[in-house]
């Protein structure tokens, strides 16, 4: 166990909160990816006080999503490039994403009042009486959850939340209570999805299931209870990995044209998956993340997954089987024995092949008893030559298949899979890695980062980089692998950034909801939602009135809805002076002791300048003087150091509305960023001047890449859990093969579902299916599988073996192109479901 290495363990809460959550992280690498996801979605009930509702994003919104995200990779082509393909991430084993609205009690009670005051609606009001808000009586102990939705809180804040667990773990439930308490504090309601899991769904899968919520929110399909939600209530939010996958969804929003939502909130977000930024080296005691990374766990069928040649090479076999089945049913009176080409192999597989000879197969093929070699995060364990490459090789490098650097003046070249949610040579993409993205152009957003956290650097770095793109340029090589970035500098400027940074805390700081620092975030998430989500004229500097405890809802929405795609602040100048909002509103009834309001809580147009320290600063000026009066210290300031206690009425701290209180230009923001240190006891003060972060001083070509620090530590742990877990390898080849066994004669069953359904529709449309087969090549035929596609069920988005015949190379992790792990089965069979009705009846259902 680690040290008191962070001094907001002092407070007893925090201090036992931390222990138990870096112990239990520490202990789930000890189990396998599967059991941690098992667990992790353990079903937690919602207290009295909060009123859910479970839902299915259905696949309508998930084929528009698709189209969408195809478009901001560039197309189809480069979609295969940088995806490996456009039809293997849309499978999925459910019908659609599984998604939860919560609201809370009181909140739905006030909405209540307001709609009766507004039109009578009493048998509308009688049956939510009733029934409870979503149609259950919560007096009955034995209920399900509620499966009915009230338009009473339409026209509210909706935050859309994707929860975090490095991309592999985690569900609503997991972090259910900080969902419920941002609903209740934003006085709001929360939308939260089960996204699709790494390794079994990687990259895009998880973003595809975000932009599929997203438009079940903007577009609600046939059948959906809510009404469209306008974007400008939309608040996106995440944590961690959920934070990544929200700054890859704001992209995509930005460069395909969709309504823009009013802000994001992004907490911990993980923003540089090749762990080049110093945080990741320096803080690993004073985190809860493993001391290994998250890649390491227990081997299982699942994790690490097949190697690359093994991977190839099985799937051409079953490609090639898959497209013979496909001509047999269009041409059933064809000799066997007559040879189809249906495509190329290429050279590199047909030598692989020949160099495996008894290699396993997918489906349909006879299946040989080779010796599986496992290792962990990856079949083929990465080699350390004996002396250094002569041939400049230096301490870090660009993420790809064989990447080669120096470790300990010892060459290595990676070839195992890092991280669950991306392979290598995806890890530099800018919707896989944010912080070599061009963020300008977004809604508002609030980045809160914890000062004892791994990813501290990186999001400090990428909070900077959309508020002042210029300052922090693009890669070229990563703007050749996403197309709408080619002179994107010229269509959009700088993004408002809100950037807390809290002291002496670990990672997703929310989590930890019982502790005083999180209380403070808790606020400053809500203050947040209700400044971007405020349609009203900008609060004034200068308020004179005692602040409200509550924070309900006291302005109406106007009767014409504005354009879904509306900027905030054109909408904010537009609007009269005669319409205040919550927010206005609030700020208006705050008084400001005389000695504050000689201090702004925002820093001007020069940063602080403070020095650096490892240790909380004490002693250096935390307020920008007005009126030429001398600065304070931290000790005789009533913004006062890290660890001093003072009452200050909420005036000062993190949370409070007046952060939000705008200057002459009508905006809170200086250069387009409020920057702010937190305190464990909630007061704020400047950030750092960016001259004085590492994170913003780095040099660009060694933002992005491996270096030799997390990879020596990658190695150490790889060979430690190798060692640890040899047996547990060893055994590994039979799970494998008893599920290939299965998988044979899934795949045979699937193999003459294709051929009679192939045959039926090519005996209703002939000239469209059956055409000529051309014999002008060696006597072989070839098949038109595009029409195929097009005419016939295989073309279908939900098949899953739809990729096998557009030639794509979904990542060997994906359960989509494997049949040795019984989700995969599952997977297949559940797919299968649309080629007709078999021996035997499957089904796919959702773990509850």
């Amino acid at each position: 166990m680690a040290t008191k290495d962070s001094k907001a363990r002092e407070e007893l809460l925090y201090d036992e909160a931390f222990i138990i959550v870096k112990s239990f992280m520490e202990a789930s690498t000890k189990h396998t990816v599967e059991e941690l996801q098992a667990f992790s979605n353990t079903r937690i009930p919602a207290p009295p006080w909060v009123r859910t509702v479970r839902v299915m994003v259905p696949l309508s919104s998930c084929d528009k999503a698709a189209d969408k995200l195809i478009e901001a990779l560039g197309g189809k082509e480069m979609a295969k490039e940088a995806a490996g393909g456009t039809r293997w991430w849309q499978v999925r084993g459910l019908e659609g994403v599984p998604g939860e609205w919560i609201a809370v009690r009181k909140d739905i009670a006030a909405q209540r009042k307001r709609h009766k005051a507004e039109k009578d609606r009493n048998s509308h009001l009688h049956r939510a009486k009733s029934t409870g808000f979503f149609g259950m009586n919560e007096q009955d102990d034995k209920q399900q959850e509620p499966h009915e939705y009230s338009a009473e809180m339409e026209g509210t804040p909706c935050m859309l939340y994707v929860h975090g667990g490095g991309g592999y773990f985690g569900s609503i439930d997991q972090q259910r209570y900080t969902m419920h308490r941002y609903a209740r504090k934003m006085n709001g309601r929360v939308f939260a999805i089960n996204y699709r899991l790494a390794p079994q769904y990687p990259f895009p899968c998880a973003i595809h299931d975000a932009l599929s919520a997203y438009f079940y929110l903007l577009e609600p399909p046939e059948g959906a209870e809510h009404g469209p939600v306008d974007p400008s209530l939309i608040i996106l939010a995440g944590d961690s990995a959920g934070g990544n996958i929200i700054l890859a969804l704001l992209q995509i929003i930005r460069d395909t044209g969709l309504p823009a939502p009013a802000g994001a909130v992004l907490i911990s977000p993980w923003c540089d998956l090749t762990h080049s930024f110093p945080s990741c080296m320096t803080n690993a005691a004073s985190d809860i993340i493993p001391p290994y990374g998250l890649s390491l766990h227990k081997p299982s069928p699942l994790w690490p997954p097949p190697s690359s040649i093994e991977t190839t090479v099985t799937r051409e076999k079953f490609v090639s089987r898959l497209k013979q089945a496909v001509h047999r049913g269009l041409n059933p009176d064809e000799s066997e024995g007559e040879t189809i080409t249906i495509g190329e192999g290429s050279r590199d597989t047909r030598r692989m092949a020949a160099a495996l000879p008894h290699q396993t197969t997918l489906l349909g093929d006879k299946i040989s008893r080779r010796r599986v070699s496992v290792s962990q995060s990856g079949v083929e364990p990465d080699t350390l030559l004996q002396e250094p490459d002569p041939h400049g090789l230096r301490n870090c490098v660009e993420p790809g298949e064989n990447a080669t650097l120096l470790v300990d003046g010892k060459a290595v070249t990676i070839r195992s899979q890092i991280q669950f949610y991306a392979m290598n040579h995806q890890l530099t993409h800018p919707l896989v890695s944010p912080a070599l993205a061009y963020l300008g152009g977004l809604p508002p957003c609030l980045f809160l980062a914890s000062d004892k956290e791994l990813l501290r650097d990186e999001i400090i770095y990428t909070a900077h980089k959309a508020a002042n793109p210029e300052q922090y340029p693009l890669k070229e090589k990563t703007r050749k692998l996403y197309p709408a970035m080619e002179g994107i500098e010229s269509r959009y400027g700088p993004t408002d950034v809100h950037l807390q940074v809290y002291d002496e805390t670990c990672h997703v700081l929310p989590l930890y909801s019982f502790t005083t620092p999180a209380k403070y975030c808790y606020r400053a998430i809500a203050t947040f939602c209700k400044f971007v989500t405020s349609d009203r004229n900008p609060p004034p500097t200068t308020v004179n009135e005692e602040p409200e405890r509550t924070s309900e809802t006291t302005a109406e929405k106007p009767a014409a809805q504005r354009s879904a795609s509306s900027n905030l602040l054109e909408r904010r100048k537009t609007l009269g002076p005669s319409k205040v909002g919550p927010r206005a509103s609030l700020l208006r009834r705050l008084t400001l002791p005389t000695s504050l309001r000689r201090y702004s809580l925002a820093p001007k147009e020069e940063p602080m300048q403070l020095s650096p320290s490892s240790d909380s600063i004490t002693s250096t000026p935390i307020a920008t003087p007005i009126n030429d009066e001398p600065p304070l210290t931290a000790r005789g300031s009533i913004l006062l150091s890290a660890f001093q206690s003072h009452h200050l009425n909420d005036v000062g701290t993190a949370g409070h509305p007046a952060v939000y209180a705008c200057d002459q230009a009508g905006t809170p923001f200086t250069k387009h960023m409020i920057r702010e240190r937190v305190a464990t006891n909630g007061v704020i003060r400047p950030l750092e001047a960016e001259t004085l972060i590492p994170a913003c001083t780095m040099k660009l070509e060694d933002i992005g890449v491996l270096r030799e620090g997390s990879v020596r530590r990658y190695l150490r742990g790889q060979e430690i859990w190798e060692r640890k877990f040899a047996k547990v390898a060893r055994s590994i080849e039979g799970q494998r093969q008893k599920q290939l066994n299965l998988s044979t004669k899934d795949g045979r069953r699937t193999m003459d579902k294709i051929r009679k359904q192939l045959h039926i529709a090519g005996e209703r449309q002939p000239p469209a299916l059956a055409a000529e087969p051309d014999t002008t090549a060696d006597e072989h035929h070839t098949v038109d599988l595009s029409c195929v596609m097009e005419k016939t069920v295989l073309g279908s988005r939900q098949w899953k073996w739809g990729w096998a015949l557009e030639g794509e190379s979904p990542p060997p992790s994906s359960i989509v192109a494997r049949g040795d792990t019984g989700e995969a089965r599952r997977l297949g069979q559940f797919a299968d479901r649309q080629l007709g009705p078999g021996d035997e009846e499957h089904t796919w259902k959702e773990k509850q």
